[in-house]
C-alpha cells in the first residue's frame, strides 16, 4: 500500500513536471524506489515466512544470519544512497 502511494504521488509529480530531465529523474527515482523495497523484503523474508525460506535453495547463512538478508540490506543501502542522489544533488 506504502508503495502504491508513493508511486501515485511520483507519478503526480511526473505529470505536473516541464522539464525532460526532471522527468527522467523523477522516473529513475520510481525505478530505485521499488529496488529498494525489493530489498528490504528480502531482508524480512528469512523471518516473516521461515518454512518457505528453510525449503528453498537460498537458505544458506553467513555467521548465523541469512544471506538472503544481507544481500537485501546491501541493496536497501544503496537504492537509499541512490534515492538521496537523486534528490539533493
Amino acid at each position: 500500500m506504502i508503495v502504491v502511494s508513493v508511486g501515485y504521488l511520483l507519478l503526480a509529480v511526473y505529470h505536473w513536471a516541464s522539464d525532460i530531465v526532471l522527468l527522467f529523474a523523477i522516473v529513475a527515482l520510481m525505478a530505485i524506489f521499488v529496488w529498494m523495497c525489493t530489498g528490504i523484503a528480502a531482508v524480512l523474508f528469512p523471518y516473516t515466512a521461515r518454512k518457505m525460506f528453510e525449503d528453498s535453495p537460498v537458505n544458506r547463512r553467513v555467521g548465523g544470519i541469512p544471506l538472503l538478508s544481507i544481500v537485501g540490506a546491501i541493496d536497501a543501502a544503496i537504492m537509499a544512497y541512490f534515492i538521496y542522489i537523486t534528490m539533493f544533488t
